[in-house]
């Protein structure tokens, strides 16, 4: 199989037994690592592939059944910038989320308004996930970002404890709970934290990583 990383052939080798979920993981360590850049963009160049393939996950396709695949890489903290701008939409989205999410456990909806919750949480665990890298590569320092009477590491760690108690009274089915957790300390946090989104992104744009 050839590779081609942003127009350029590889001369990487990989076990043809590996699947193509495992070689874009370890394609993906080999660009972080050695370029620091990552991965945006996917494309399996083979206008003869088997119609059965094109319907396979990753983890079901070998890479002896592929020709060509290709990557667009672009720098790490690049994407990791723009991928923490794009926190505020997120959290947005969330926000816009929760009138609903109450409405249907006012109304008995419980099943519908608890898929929509989980939807929410996962987006917030995303948005936590990109400000630890940002902290991990000390592009920022969660201890020194303030956010309301503290910094962002109190934040984040009150608003952990929050998800765990959410998810708590998600598993009891304890709507009355929900409903407070939602109104009366979520819809709040999450405001503080848009707050400083911009300002974050910003920081990591600016970063360099020493030689």
């Amino acid at each position: 199989m050839k590779i081609i990383i942003d127009g350029e052939p590889k001369s990487w080798e990989f076990d043809q037994d590996l699947t193509l979920s495992d070689v874009i993981v370890e394609i993906n360590e080999k660009l972080l690592v050695k370029e620091k850049r990552v991965v945006t963009k996917i494309q399996i160049d083979d206008d003869d592939m088997e119609e059965n393939l094109k319907k396979l996950t990753p983890e079901q396709v070998t890479l002896d059944r592929i020709k060509q695949i290709s990557f667009e890489t672009e720098p790490f903290l690049k994407n990791l910038s723009n991928e923490i701008k794009n926190c505020s939409e997120i959290i947005q989205s969330v926000l816009d989320t929760i009138g609903n999410i109450i409405n249907k456990l006012m109304t008995g909806e419980v099943d519908v308004a608890m898929t929509t919750l989980k939807e929410s949480i996962d987006k917030l665990i995303w948005v936590f996930n990109l400000l630890i890298q940002a902290s991990a590569i000390e592009a920022i320092r969660i201890d020194e970002v303030e956010l309301g009477e503290g910094s962002l590491k109190d934040f984040m760690g009150r608003f952990k404890s929050t998800l765990e108690e959410l998810s708590q009274a998600m598993e009891n089915n304890d709507t009355t709970l929900i409903n407070d957790f939602l109104e009366y300390e979520f819809e709040p946090a999450l405001k503080e934290l848009q707050s400083v989104i911009g300002p974050i992104s910003e920081a990591v744009g600016k970063f360099e990583f020493e030689d």
